[in-house]
């Protein structure tokens, strides 16, 4: 059975080119800088619950659900200066809009993306620390 679900685990892993990570790895990719965290959420969500330090805010989807693929690709094409090669983690509510948005930049040949598979609610849940004030 042990084998069975490892395998199975290994194959989902290579279906997508991008990792859910936990609040803890989330944790550590912002205290040491190495990834750029970009937060998907709206501006009015960012504004109810505050974001990460550090965290780069652009919008995929706006207030109706409507895509923004266009510009949040050229938004982020220019934080990452077209390195696709750079380690991007993806934070939303809770977990699933970033999903979505790993699985689009997985397919628009992103290398090292990652997804907070459970979102800014479990985040607040577990007390850690946000910013209300940003540039």
């Amino acid at each position: 059975m042990k084998k069975q679900i490892f395998l199975m685990g290994f194959l989902v892993s290579l279906a997508f080119g991008f990792k859910d990570i936990s609040a803890d790895e989330v944790a550590m990719f912002a205290s040491s800088g190495d990834a750029l965290i970009v937060d998907v959420r709206t501006k009015e969500e960012w504004e109810q619950t505050g974001v990460l330090q550090n965290a780069t805010l652009i919008t995929y989807f706006d207030n109706q659900a409507r895509a923004l693929k266009d510009e949040f690709m050229k938004s982020l094409n220019e934080v990452t200066k077209g390195d696709k090669n750079k380690q991007i983690v993806l934070v939303c509510r809770t977990g699933l809009r970033s999903k979505l948005v790993a699985g689009i930049l997985d397919r628009e040949g992103y290398k090292n993306v990652y997804n907070y598979k459970d979102g800014m609610l479990n985040w607040l849940v577990e007390g850690r620390a946000v910013v209300k004030k940003w540039k």
